[in-house]
């Protein structure tokens, strides 16, 4: 299981016509972005390859996705290293050199989630919905915040706050998906730092 498909998108939120395909699409995207960003890391299993540029005597690199699956190839300043030379601890993503370098590096390998954590999915599922069911509401930051009935009530959906609520590193998301940090907080990497995505 990778992260959901458009079509899985729309039949979750019962949607049967392409009408808004590009909207949901580019909402699906803004999502995804947005969590691995937070969380410092990727969940799909893929190819991929991270690079490290202008590095100084480093020896240990961790990698944006994992758990690793296997390393097919390790470039330090455009040679490739024998696979003896370095060492790869799959469950944390960490590349260790059996040496120190210093200049660049390229790693390419295989990693993430099959299948991705419920947990991920289930965010980006409501992250979406949520997107999707403000892209027409204007004014007011993708929420009603008051409705107003002269003479009986006057009501309040939302308001305003610097705290989003999420909890954890709530503060560090993304607004599409802030509400949910505290569910992302426990994918969270706090060693993929320098790996460009």
């Amino acid at each position: 299981m990778s992260y959901p498909t458009l079509e899985e998108i729309k039949e979750f939120l019962g949607i049967t016509t392409p009408d808004d395909d590009d909207y949901l699409t580019m909402a699906r995207a803004a999502v995804i972005d947005a969590l691995e960003n937070y969380c410092q890391r990727k969940f799909e299993l893929l190819a991929d390859v991270d690079h490290w540029m202008n590095v100084e005597f480093a020896q240990d690199f961790f990698l944006a996705r994992y758990p690793m699956v296997s390393v097919e190839a390790v470039i330090a300043n455009g040679s490739t290293l024998d696979a003896g030379s370095y060492k790869f601890h799959a469950g944390e993503g960490k590349l260790a050199l059996n040496r120190v370098i210093t200049g660049d590096l390229e790693v390419q390998y295989t990693g993430g989630f099959d299948p991705v954590p419920p947990t991920i999915n289930w965010v980006i599922y409501h992250a979406v919905r949520d997107a999707y069911g403000s892209k027409d509401v204007s004014g007011t930051a993708g929420a009603v915040k008051s409705e107003r009935v002269d003479g009986v009530a006057t009501l309040t959906y939302f308001e305003e706050s610097s705290d989003t609520g999420g909890g954890g590193g709530a503060s560090d998301a993304a607004p599409i998906i802030a509400v949910y940090a505290s569910s992302l907080d426990p994918y969270m990497s706090d060693k993929a730092v320098g790996a460009m995505f």
